[in-house]
């Protein structure tokens, strides 16, 4: 794979948002009023990562989701029974689309560039960034490439009846974006050096050794990288882009100068990404 860098990240949840800015950070009034709770997280975070850049320097836009807008989507399907499939409002079924944050960033950044987005459950992120990764194979300069997902009661209740909870997970949202790039600059937080993807059930010792063989294929060891386990990880199936962000912001610091970030999702979904210091 040809050379690809971090050169900025930004991580948007239900808890930090109302402390953004986002009368000024999106800039439209009347676009910031019609967002979903979803859309200001995803939009937030991936003009963060955009801040500076003119349209032209984008190449594309790559996101991923897994559920997409389920506040949207359950206030569409409400409408559907109670006004008995007739005079629906259109305006949330628009917003409950998957692709709306990617078209949305696009729209208030006029950018004119491919834009796509990735649901493939536990590993939407990871498709997205293979797919980032290509574009930056294929000569692109910058691409934003970013997940995110969201809680609401209805789902909530559904993680329940899976038995999430009986597992040891817990429920989480939130947004997370990565601008990659095909140069290095003085801001490049962490070159991407591989990524691999599993499905299927694991045990600990199952995951351990195909963790053990990507990393053989870059020549590392289990000791020779520095293993990113943030404190809290919750059962987001796109939880992975907040663990990479976080990992990218880390390369700095660990002291073997490679970080390894691997993640799973509802025991089925398995992924594992390697960085190293610029």
């Amino acid at each position: 794979m040809v050379p690809v860098y971090i050169d900025r990240v930004s991580y948007v949840d239900g808890s930090s948002l109302k402390d953004l800015p986002l009368a000024s950070l999106i800039g439209n009034p009347n676009m910031l009023r019609r967002m979903s709770r979803l859309i200001r997280m995803g939009v937030a975070a991936g003009l963060m990562c955009l801040d500076g850049l003119s349209p032209d320097e984008v190449d594309a836009i790559v996101t991923a989701t897994s559920l997409g807008g389920l506040e949207d989507t359950g206030k569409f399907l409400e409408e559907i029974s109670s006004r008995n499939e007739s005079s629906l409002n259109p305006t949330p079924f628009m917003r409950s689309t998957f692709n709306t944050v990617g078209a949305q960033i696009a729209l208030l950044k006029g950018i004119r560039a491919y834009n796509v987005t990735y649901v493939h459950r536990g590993l939407s992120l990871e498709s997205a960034l293979t797919d980032a990764m290509l574009q930056i194979a294929e000569g692109r300069r910058n691409v934003l490439a970013g997940a995110f997902d969201e809680i609401t009661p209805e789902s909530h209740a559904v993680k329940e009846r899976l038995g999430f909870s009986r597992k040891g997970w817990t429920d989480s949202e939130g947004a997370g974006f990565m601008l990659l790039c095909s140069e290095p600059s003085e801001s490049t937080l962490a070159e991407l050096c591989g990524l691999r993807t599993w499905r299927g059930t694991m045990d600990a010792d199952g995951a351990g050794d195909a963790v053990r063989s990507f990393l053989g294929e870059h020549g590392l060891g289990m000791s020779d990288v520095t293993f990113f386990s943030p404190e809290t990880a919750g059962c987001s199936w796109t939880g992975s882009a907040g663990r990479i962000c976080g990992a990218a912001g880390a390369v700095g610091d660990a002291g073997t100068g490679y970080v390894a970030v691997y993640s799973c999702s509802t025991g089925m979904y398995h992924s594992a990404v390697l960085l190293r210091r610029p």
